[in-house]
């Protein structure tokens, strides 16, 4: 997940975290790290995880013969999130920002009553709460902690990079903060997916020209898969799948990997030389992205540290039946 779709899903949440601090009666039985999770997080997060697995089972998922996988699968979804969610307030401590802020307390006021303005007014605004399953409490939480991440954002990039000049981060580019590649997706759902991938890959290495590979195979890839590929692109740490990531920066210059499977596919990549004139007329996403994977970095090292751990009380829980 990238920064940015990271950032939208916190935000389009309006979602869970803001119930942080927030007492319930019911008890989740699950902590992260030093913190409680609260009962109403748990549900939010079970109610849509939910959704997306009995998506992919279809119905009647919890009485059928793969309700077992389902069931672990949703719990994997849900601590996934709450793992995402609990690195950035941890990583928020770090930088000695806090929830109860006089500067997080006004951004919150003026972002809460703007978004009752559009929806038309505090009637209107408890409907759409009550539409998500969302006390007041929870909307709170959740908008201070997307407040507390664009604020622990802007102060880590400004103490990792002292010079944010051009001539200084083209030097960061060049010396290998970044990679150069250009890639070959087969989508998972394609027929004989795996033994495509494998013969491109085998071609690719063979010497075959990989543009003229990638020509060849995109109308396969856009066919059959539902999200947009870039097939150039310029690889900074914490911002892609890990195993790409890894091989791109692994591989010397003009050299092809093996397939990697990702999530939405099977990958074959080519390393490409970058230089200065590359970055000169690529800098400006070049920066963000490089900036978006500090935050990355760290937050990655932050969800290693948490470790999420369950009681007598979660044991209690059915994720599924959670409504």
């Amino acid at each position: 997940m990238n920064f940015k779709k990271f950032t939208a899903f916190i935000i389009s949440a309006v979602l869970f975290s803001s119930l942080l601090l927030t007492s319930c009666e019911k008890k989740s039985g699950l902590s992260v790290g030093k913190y409680e999770v609260p009962y109403d997080v748990l549900r939010y997060l079970s109610v849509n995880a939910r959704g997306d697995v009995e998506k992919n089972y279809g119905d009647g998922v919890w009485t059928s013969t793969n309700s077992e996988a389902a069931k672990e699968e949703l719990e994997k979804e849900v601590f996934g999130y709450l793992s995402e969610l609990y690195a950035i307030i941890s990583l928020a401590e770090k930088y000695e920002l806090e929830s109860d802020s006089s500067v997080v307390k006004e951004r919150f006021e003026a972002e809460k009553k703007l978004y009752m303005d559009n929806l038309g007014g505090e009637k209107e605004f408890e409907e759409a709460l009550e539409k998500q399953s969302l006390s007041e409490d929870a909307y709170e939480f959740i908008t201070v902690n997307t407040i507390l991440q664009e604020e622990t954002y802007y102060a880590l990039t400004s103490e990792k990079i002292a010079d944010d000049s051009r001539e200084s981060l083209t030097k960061v580019f060049l010396n290998g903060a970044a990679a150069r590649i250009k890639q070959l997706v087969i989508p998972i759902n394609a027929d004989n997916a795996e033994k495509t991938a494998n013969d491109a890959a085998s071609r690719a290495a063979e010497g075959e020209n990989f543009e003229n590979l990638i020509e060849e195979y995109r109308e396969l890839r856009m066919q059959n898969a539902s999200e947009y590929v870039n097939e150039n692109a310029v690889i900074f740490r914490g911002l892609v799948h890990k195993e790409l990531e890894e091989t791109a920066f692994e591989l010397e210059t003009e050299q092809t990997s093996g397939v990697i499977k990702t999530d939405s596919g099977y990958v074959v990549i080519k390393k490409y030389p970058l230089d200065e004139e590359f970055v000169s007329s690529h800098f400006d996403e070049m920066k963000e992205n490089y900036m978006q994977s500090l935050m990355y970095t760290e937050l990655e090292k932050e969800k290693e540290s948490l470790e999420i751990k369950k009681n007598g009380d979660f044991s209690k829980l059915e994720l599924y039946k959670i409504d």
